[in-house]
């Protein structure tokens, strides 16, 4: 991948000199990507150049990121950050958080999630999982094998779900491709993506992500981006198939001001 640096006053037309090369690089290069570097500030003004004057097509192989971006997915590809990604006391948190807002909803743990210390265990219970390389499935062979009901309804409370767009299945083992769900899919496996926290891959294709996206907007009143949608969508798919009597949280990692430009809301 080549990098180039353009430089030039203020006004001197920097911008649309490289949003007119960006144009011919789409028109005579069918196979690269390109990536158009701006400060933070930027990035929303810039997006919006970049689809007025190339068109739609440039949302498939052109992008706009800002140096903080830039750097992280550099990260995500090459390694180098320094800390991780979520440690014990905050994977705490996020258990004592979804016991509170669902704990009244398990068949078997309702009371005794409340009590003290049940967070630590619940925390130690997903490492050995993971570490013995114990998935969903097992888990869901061994529920037909057991007789008593409590382990059942025990076996049956927790699942996780990753998402990914189903033009770019690299977490599922298929080759990347061109997509419009911007934040995931990005032709890689991240290095902080743990395949062994994960029980299933879900795929979600643009134009349905991209829907419940505005849906959500709309009949919510919360301005979700593209990466929200994707995952609310796979969220409402899973909780048509498992029925009525059970949740399904859906954690939206991105907002929707970013996306205003593009038209999508529109």
């Amino acid at each position: 991948m080549g990098i180039r640096f353009i430089f030039g006053r203020a006004g001197s037309g920097k911008s649309y000199y490289c949003l007119n090369q960006i144009k011919k690089k789409l028109t005579n290069d069918k196979n690269n990507k390109l990536i158009m570097l701006v400060p933070d500030q930027y990035t929303f003004q810039t997006e919006k150049k970049l689809l007025e004057y190339v068109g739609e097509k440039s949302l498939l192989r052109a992008e706009v990121l800002s140096f903080k971006r830039m750097a992280t997915r550099v990260f995500d590809k090459c390694g180098g950050r320094a800390v991780n990604v979520i440690e014990d006391s905050g994977k705490n948190m996020l258990i004592y958080k979804l016991l509170k807002d669902k704990g009244e909803e398990l068949q078997y743990f309702n009371r005794i999630s409340k009590q003290q210390g049940f967070v630590g265990i619940v925390s130690k219970s997903i490492t050995e999982f993971k570490k013995y390389n114990i998935s969903e499935e097992i888990l869901r062979e061994k529920e037909l094998q057991i007789d008593k009901d409590e382990l059942k309804e025990k076996i049956s409370d927790i699942e996780i779900v990753a998402v990914e767009p189903s033009n770019s299945q690299v977490i599922a083992g298929k080759n990347p491709g061109p997509h419009k769900i911007q934040g995931i899919g990005a032709g890689f496996v991240p290095q902080n993506y743990k395949q062994e926290y994960v029980d299933k891959v879900v795929a979600v294709s643009d134009e349905n992500a991209i829907k419940t996206a505005v849906d959500f907007a709309k009949n919510e009143g919360i301005l979700v981006g593209i990466s929200s949608g994707a995952a609310i969508y796979a969220a409402i798919d899973i909780a048509k198939k498992i029925g009525k009597g059970k949740k399904v949280l859906a954690i939206a990692p991105d907002g929707g001001e970013k996306y205003i430009s593009m038209g999508i809301y529109d």
